[in-house]
């Protein structure tokens, strides 16, 4: 099963980021940030991502921050999210006092640095860095294997029709195929990176009573997030925001669809 999530833009600043970016409120609006979800079984059961950006021109395109992703880079790393970064929470459910119980954190940089941190409560502990994620033996930490969708993507430029087409046009497109100087194209600018995550990872020590083969048991909110740097601007996306942008809080958290 696959869930996407469509990301919105938190705009506390937004006059104040547009101005320094060069660009209009309706530009940075226009930027699209979409994270597919899935959950499969094999080869082992499997938390999938899938994160793809869009910008609606090149003076943005040549102003985000997004690494070229090299496996020399794969690594454990902490504060990704000083940067570009491509986040996710994960939590089991909520307390009586709503507020979260202990729930995961991953961090992914588009260049291949990745890290899951784990907490047992709202920001708890409040350390930087936070606590690292565990595997099952609780010694080495936790990772993400990353998939290679590189073909494409890394800000290739492509070209979209945007003009409404009719039956009548598209006889005409089709049998006047190599001109279409009539037609209205508009650049968007493409990114795209995608990993997974081991669903054993994912067991917190709240979820003791189930196994990784019970997902629906203990993966019950998420929330998909993405930060964009460009420049000095950091522009901040998820499903639901606080105000001010917080992650963390689980109020805007979505439940997960089996």
């Amino acid at each position: 099963m696959t869930q996407t999530f469509k990301l919105c833009l938190a705009t506390e600043i937004l006059e104040v980021d547009a101005e320094h970016l060069g660009v209009t409120i309706t530009q940075l609006k226009d930027i699209q940030v979409t994270v597919s979800i899935t959950l499969t079984q094999e080869p082992i059961p499997s938390l999938s991502f899938t994160y793809r950006i869009q910008l609606p021109d090149s003076r943005l395109a040549s102003q985000l921050n997004w690494a070229k992703w090299q496996a020399i880079n794969v690594s454990f790393t902490d504060f990704l999210w000083e940067q570009t970064c491509l986040e996710c929470f994960i939590a089991s459910g909520f307390n009586e006092h709503n507020e979260t119980a202990s729930y995961i954190e991953i961090n992914a940089s588009p260049s291949g640095h990745y890290a899951l941190y784990q907490f047992e409560s709202y920001r708890n502990p409040k350390s930087l860095p936070p606590s690292p994620l565990l595997q099952e033996n609780k010694k080495a930490r936790a990772y993400i294997d990353w998939h290679n969708d590189e073909q494409g993507y890394n800000g290739k430029t492509i070209s979209k029709v945007v003009r409404a087409i009719t039956p009548s046009s598209a006889l005409k497109l089709i049998a006047n195929s190599c001109d279409l100087s009539s037609d209205l194209f508009v650049p968007r600018y493409y990114y795209q990176r995608s990993f997974s995550v081991p669903v054993a990872q994912l067991l917190l020590s709240s979820d003791k009573n189930h196994t990784y083969y019970e997902p629906n048991k203990y993966i019950k909110y998420i929330h998909p997030c993405v930060i964009l740097q460009f420049g000095q601007a950091q522009l901040y996306y998820a499903p639901a925001h606080a105000s001010p942008p917080d992650f963390h809080q689980r109020a805007y958290w979505s439940r997960f669809k089996y």
